[in-house]
């Protein structure tokens, strides 16, 4: 798994449990693009690791929207 997805650029999301910010308003704007990025490579982690399931560990994480509740 740790292969598949440092092929993809997303293994740092999953290592270093990316944390959504609510206080986006008062970022700078280098900041929000940063945060940007990091939502979007969750979101591809997410994808990436709903096909690489089978059906029973599917079912165990199928509402999960960010990596960090996978």
């Amino acid at each position: 798994m740790k292969t598949l997805l440092g092929a993809h650029d997303v293994w740092k999301i999953v290592e270093n449990r990316f944390i959504d910010s609510q206080y986006e308003s008062t970022f700078s704007t280098i900041q929000k693009e940063t945060l940007k990025g990091s939502r979007k490579r969750d979101k591809k982690t997410v994808f990436l690791l709903y096909q690489a399931l089978d059906d029973d560990g599917f079912e165990k994480i199928s509402n999960a929207t960010s990596i960090k509740e996978a």
